[in-house]
């Protein structure tokens, strides 16, 4: 086995999951009912969980779920820091996904806030 058979398997499997995303989102967004959008953001929180699992297989990092969407998504507009990129993984990712709405976020004083997605 060489050295550039792993890295071209992994951008085969890249290739194929970015395909797979567009394709859902797109799909998805042409539905014509309330809120498809929302499940379009799901999709794409957990497209970030599967690309963080490829590049661990690929160099052997550890990565939470939420690193690359934090990273990729969130840190790039410079208005949260990364604990609260955290916490709008887990309210977009966990939330929809297990409850067909956002998980709210608990502040530290008790108060929720609410994630929408528009």
């Amino acid at each position: 086995m060489t050295e550039t058979e792993p890295a071209d398997h992994a951008l085969e499997e890249f290739s194929l999951l970015r395909e797979r995303l567009k394709s859902g989102v797109r799909r998805v967004m042409e539905v014509n009912r309330k809120h498809p959008h929302y499940v379009a953001a799901v999709i794409m929180a957990i497209g970030c969980e599967a690309v963080g699992r490829l590049l661990t297989a690929m160099d052997g990092e550890s990565r939470a779920p939420h690193d690359i969407f934090v990273r990729e998504l969130v840190r790039q507009y410079g208005r949260f820091d990364d604990e609260m990129g955290q916490d709008i993984f887990d309210a977009i990712r966990n939330g929809i996904a297990h409850r067909f709405q956002t998980k709210p976020i608990e502040l530290k004083d008790g108060r929720q806030v609410s994630v929408i997605v528009n």
